[in-house]
C-alpha cells in the first residue's frame, strides 16, 4: 500500500513539475515582450512589477512562488494589455498564461492533498509500531516476573 502511494505522489509530483515546465516559459515569453513593448530606463521597475523577481525561486520548484508569480504575470497583462500587444504579445497569450496558472495550481492541489494522505499513512503506520513497542515491553516485563527463577527463561524475555 505504502509504496502504492509514494508512486502516485511521484507521478503527481511529475505531472507538477511538467506544467509548472510549461507555465515558467510562458511567464519567460512574457518577459521577451515586455522588453519589446517597454523602454529600456523602464524595465527593471516593470520586470518586477511583472513578477520576474520570482523567476529564479520558481525555477527551483518552489510551487507556492511560482503560483503567485503567475499571478503577478497576468495582473501586468491585464494592466499593460494594449502595450504588450503593440509590442508583438499575441492577444490570446494572456489566456494560456491564466489557463496555465489553473493547470500548475490545480496540479500543486492534488500534489499536496496526496503529500498529506502519505503521511498520515506514514504516521498511522508508526503509532501501530509503537503500539506494539509498549505492548511487547509490557510482555518482556511481565514474563521477567513471571520466571524470575529461571534465568535461562528470563532472557527469552529481553529486547532491545
Amino acid at each position: 500500500m505504502f509504496d502504492e502511494i509514494s508512486q502516485t505522489h511521484v507521478n503527481q509530483r511529475i505531472t507538477l513539475v511538467d506544467v509548472l515546465s510549461l507555465s515558467l516559459n510562458k511567464s519567460s515569453d512574457l518577459m521577451g515582450y515586455l522588453e519589446s513593448s517597454f523602454p529600456e530606463a523602464n524595465r527593471v521597475a516593470m520586470k518586477k512589477e511583472a513578477g520576474n523577481n520570482d523567476y529564479i525561486k520558481a525555477c527551483h520548484e518552489n510551487f507556492e512562488v511560482a503560483i503567485g508569480m503567475l499571478k503577478k504575470n497576468e495582473r501586468f497583462m491585464t494592466k499593460y494589455d494594449v502595450q504588450l500587444i503593440a509590442g508583438g504579445m499575441p492577444s490570446g497569450f494572456p489566456a494560456e498564461l491564466t489557463v496555465l496558472r489553473e493547470d500548475t495550481k490545480d496540479a500543486f492541489n492534488i500534489f499536496k492533498a496526496e503529500e498529506q494522505r502519505v503521511l498520515k499513512g506514514v504516521n498511522d503506520k508508526i503509532k501501530a509500531i509503537n503500539v506494539f513497542w509498549t505492548m511487547l515491553t509490557q510482555i518482556c516485563k511481565d514474563g521477567k516476573k513471571i520466571f524470575r527463577k529461571t534465568p535461562e527463561t528470563i532472557n527469552k524475555f529481553t529486547v532491545s
